[in-house]
């Protein structure tokens, strides 16, 4: 178990509580959240490793990089030893997004350890990637239907598509509702055998990987 003293925090900023898990006072271990929890294994669970998810910049009369800018600051200010950034492209261009996320970071404190993704055009294209651990993970008999494109699902809307992702994953998992919960999105993390089936169906996710992959995973080598 880790002391105090041993601790390296990693604090994770998503778009809402499905990505980070709920907003803690205090440092916490990485057990619950989307991005929390495909850190957390991207880094080769390291006992070392805890999580701080803060309130988040949503000042509107600053553009992007600034705000990534002002949390890689407040980050650094706390003592964390490290960032992650993500948010959803909701059917723009990733690339204008990751543009905004990369100045923000190389802004100031480059030292920092930080890493930036844009979940293509949402986080729970991410979770539809694995068909057999959303039947593991809903007890279901077989393995839903999705199409191998799981960044471009037929049917969605080719702006704000997240609604629909949204109430398909829930139905993929044969849910009755417009989502599922976070300890549900959780749940089906945990349920993913190989994380690299994720990095194979979805770009977005393989260049969000290779970034934690170098800027994050670092900070734990030799540290538990």
């Amino acid at each position: 178990m880790a002391t105090p003293q041993s601790q390296r925090v990693v604090e994770i900023v998503g778009d809402g509580i499905a990505e980070t898990g709920k907003m803690s006072v205090a440092p916490t271990k990485p057990e619950s959240g989307v991005v929390t929890l495909l850190v957390f294994r991207l880094c080769d669970c390291p006992e070392s490793m805890f999580v701080h998810r803060r309130p988040i910049f949503r000042q509107k009369r600053y553009p992007l990089w600034r705000r990534v800018q002002q949390t890689k600051m407040r980050a650094a200010d706390y003592g964390d030893a490290g960032l992650i950034y993500v948010v959803d492209s909701e059917g723009e261009d990733p690339a204008k997004y990751l543009t905004e996320l990369v100045r923000g970071r190389d802004a100031k404190r480059k030292d920092f350890p930080m890493a930036v993704g844009v979940a293509h055009p949402c986080i729970e294209a991410w979770l539809l990637a694995d068909p057999q651990a959303i039947r593991k993970a809903f007890d279901l008999k077989k393995a839903p239907s999705i199409p191998s494109a799981r960044e471009y699902l037929p049917n969605a809307p080719k702006t704000f598509p997240g609604k629909f992702y949204k109430r398909f994953l829930a139905e993929c998992a044969q849910k009755q509702r417009a989502d599922l919960s976070m300890q549900e999105k959780s749940a089906l993390v945990l349920a993913i055998n190989d994380i690299a089936v994720i990095e194979n169906s979805c770009p977005s996710f393989a260049s969000f990987a290779a970034e934690v992959k170098d800027h994050i995973g670092p900070i734990f080598k030799d540290k538990d």
